[in-house]
């Protein structure tokens, strides 16, 4: 259930922070919204692991395809996290 929750929560955040304009919500947001993917995706192994694995032949359904969204949204939130740090011209 918790892994469930921290998933719909990272992705509330994560769209939250694509509607911000640049600045210091959205950078804490894009962090946010990355460490609530990292956690749900140990959580979810951790479930997967604890029921006997994925089903044989399954594992790019029940497995691979999960994990691959759950580190989209960590890459995701963890660029917009580290853009505002980069120094640069500032765009407003």
């Amino acid at each position: 259930m918790a892994a469930i929750v921290l998933s719909l929560a990272a992705a509330a955040i994560l769209l939250a922070a694509l509607l911000f304009p640049a600045g210091r919500a959205k950078r804490m947001l894009g962090i946010l919204a990355a460490v609530c993917a990292a956690v749900a995706m140990g959580l979810f192994w951790q479930l997967l692991s604890s029921s006997g694995g994925p089903d044989a032949g399954m594992e790019l359904a029940q497995l691979y395809f999960p994990c691959a969204v759950y580190g989209l949204v960590i890459l995701a939130g963890g660029a917009m996290g580290l853009a505002g740090w980069c120094p640069g011209k500032k765009r407003g």
